[in-house]
């Protein structure tokens, strides 16, 4: 599931050539996931590293704060879905996850 989320994130990723010539690339819906390096490709390699440190340094969030933390970000919800509940921004649909009403944390990603 995590070879899954990290290639969803990627999908997401943005390039630019900047002005000296080198690549820029970000995630844009994850702050801090970006890279710069002297191909495209080695720009793409370095940002999927920035990408799996950041999931890796996730730590867990209990479900209250979970959502919270995305009602803040103008999410609607929870809503009653199949096996879990989830929230709405638009077109946009997150899950949340309900380990057992613990902790959230990457370890679900895995």
């Amino acid at each position: 599931m995590l070879s899954r989320y990290l290639a969803a994130a990627m999908s997401h990723a943005t390039y630019e050539l900047l002005d000296d010539g080198t690549f820029y690339g970000e995630v844009p819906p994850l702050a801090g996931v970006y890279a710069n390096a002297n191909t495209l490709e080695a720009c793409r390699e370095e940002l999927a590293e920035v990408l799996e440190g950041w999931v890796a340094a996730l730590s867990p969030v209990s479900r209250q704060d979970f959502v919270r933390k995305r009602r803040q970000l103008g999410f609607d919800g929870p809503f009653a879905g199949g096996r879990h509940e989830y929230l709405v921004r638009g077109q946009v649909r997150v899950r949340v996850p309900n380990p057992h009403e613990g902790d959230i944390g990457a370890d679900l990603l895995t």
